[in-house]
């Protein structure tokens, strides 16, 4: 798998997590220009400690971290979907958040959608 692959599948976990770059950093160990390098492609290989726990804050296997396989989410989500993913790719981080916030508070209240 690609480093840019790689590293688009952790900026859309994390943007999907309404995590901040120094969030995923602090739970990493890592500080947040190395987690914005892992998401650009910069940095090729990371420690398997580093693999591990940044699987772990997004919510991910080591091994779903690394396939090779990864296509972006958005590519197979539907036209509202594709909505939310352009929107949340600009948005601030707060905003984010809040965003996931209501959609959590949503969640089965709209079953037959």
């Amino acid at each position: 798998m690609s480093n840019e692959n790689i590293g688009a599948m952790i900026k859309d976990k994390r943007l999907a997590l309404g995590l901040t770059l120094e969030e995923v950093g602090d739970a990493v160990g890592v500080g947040k220009s190395t987690v914005r390098k892992w998401e650009n492609g910069l940095i090729k290989n990371m420690g398997r400690d580093k693999v591990a726990a940044l699987a772990k804050v997004l919510g991910l296997s080591p091994a779903q971290l690394i396939q090779s396989d990864y296509t972006d989410e958005a590519e197979a989500a539907s036209a509202d979907q594709q909505i939310l993913f352009r929107l949340a790719k600009n948005a601030k981080p707060e905003a984010i958040r809040a965003a996931v916030a209501v959609l959590k508070s949503m969640e089965g209240e709209n079953d037959d959608i």
